[in-house]
């Protein structure tokens, strides 16, 4: 419910709107006050960080990021990302590289459309995490958080084979509501690994290279299951895998303090002029979410890949029984 407005020529509002698509977001079209604005232009960078600017980070995603009382910018190449948090808007200068034709897979234009979605994201109070999360019938959900390549995916696409409901595989968005902590997705496209066809047969049907590179099929999910696809859970199980290709899987109950330093791990914040207070807030939010969840570790082995039914009946009576 957060609406976006992109203006731009017509060449960088085609790929502009492929990417906003890859997150969920439709570009506002109705009339509706647009929440966020984000004005694209093609041209070189050719003005300097203004003076009165700190810096906050010299390699973020291969940014130099700076930061005032009302301006974030990074600053990518000869391109750039200005944030103006006064009048909720952004501006994406890209280098175009001359006549080349701009399209969704332009590494600036990517990243900093996705900052400036996280950062609307953030301004009203919903922060990343990145993780998977899936969700029995009463919408009572699993958050599985953890570093790439840790078997997120596999474990997902496991649970959906089993009839469970799902959200991302990879990217969630956690916010406050009436009820608590609700998480919805980020991103609902999935990132697999060519093998997944071994075990996920048919699961490469219509998969593509994803927008910003990488060895992982970009897998249209909500096609293959739209019956089981969700739009929220409440999470009530945080599980933070660990590959361990020698052992038998197991899921172990850790400490909440343990669940805490994990959570903080996979939060994802854009830099600002306040980083304090927004590292306050998502630490808030992240102490909410382990309050109101039970926290394990799960070592998983090869024999969840091989028996999906394994993992869903580790889980079940966990969640029941809350």
């Amino acid at each position: 419910d957060i609406a976006v407005r992109v203006h731009g020529p017509k060449a960088v509002l085609k790929p502009a709107s492929v990417i906003l698509s890859y997150y969920g977001f439709e570009p506002e079209t109705n009339g509706r006050a647009p929440l966020f604005d984000i004005r694209i232009e093609t041209a070189s960078n050719g003005e300097g960080v203004p003076d009165d600017l700190d810096p906050l980070a010299s390699d973020w995603f291969g940014c130099s990021v700076y930061g005032g009382p009302a301006l974030t910018v990074a600053v990518r190449g000869q391109s750039r990302l200005t944030i103006d948090k006064d009048e909720s808007a952004a501006t994406v200068t890209i280098d175009g590289g001359g006549d080349k034709q701009l399209d969704a897979s332009n590494p600036a234009l990517f990243l900093f459309l996705t900052f400036a979605l996280v950062h609307a994201l953030q301004a009203h109070g919903r922060y990343i995490l990145h993780g998977a999360a899936v969700c029995d019938d009463d919408g009572e959900g699993i958050l599985i958080l953890g570093e790439s390549d840790t078997g997120k995916s596999t474990l997902t696409m496991s649970l959906i084979k089993q009839g469970w409901g799902y959200l991302s595989d990879d990217s969630l968005v956690v916010a406050v509501s009436e009820t608590g902590l609700v998480a919805e997705p980020f991103r609902t496209d999935f990132g697999l690994d060519p093998v997944a066809e071994e075990f996920f047969p048919g699961v490469s049907d219509g998969a593509e290279p994803w927008l910003h590179g990488g060895d992982k099929w970009r897998v249209r999910i909500r096609e293959l299951y739209p019956s089981l696809a969700r739009p929220a859970c409440r999470p009530r199980m945080l599980v933070f895998p660990e590959l361990d290709s020698g052992a038998d899987s197991q899921l172990e109950p850790i400490k909440s303090g343990e669940a805490l330093v994990n959570a903080m791990r996979q939060g994802s914040f854009l830099f600002s002029s306040d980083e304090r207070h927004d590292a306050r807030k998502q630490l808030e939010l992240c102490v909410s979410l382990v309050g109101q969840c039970r926290t394990y570790r799960l070592v998983s082995g090869p024999d969840i890949a091989h028996n999906a039914e394994l993992l869903s009946r580790t889980f079940e009576p966990r969640l029941g029984s809350l």
